[in-house]
């Protein structure tokens, strides 16, 4: 029963991460885009604060969230193995 669970709580993680991952990417070309508008010293200053921002996000998404795709991936291939077998 807490196998099970836990696949459910899985599933919810990775469900998670790629709805987040897509607003990175859709925040990340929002953002660049508007900033294209501006000039000057404060416009370039204000790209390199986003690439940061989202540098960091991107970083804990590959860790955590890869760390849940890995999981799922176990999961997933040892579902399969067990249907074949039966």
């Amino acid at each position: 029963m807490m196998h099970a669970e836990w696949e459910n709580w899985l599933l919810d993680e990775v469900t998670k991460c790629k709805a987040l991952e897509t607003m990175v990417g859709e925040n990340r070309t929002n953002s660049l885009a508007s900033r294209n508008g501006q000039g000057g010293m404060q416009a370039t200053l204000a790209v390199e604060d986003d690439h940061d921002r989202f540098r960091e996000i991107r970083l804990w998404l590959e860790e955590y969230c890869g760390s849940c795709s890995r999981e799922q991936e176990k999961v997933l291939g040892g579902s399969i193995r067990v249907n074949r077998t039966t």
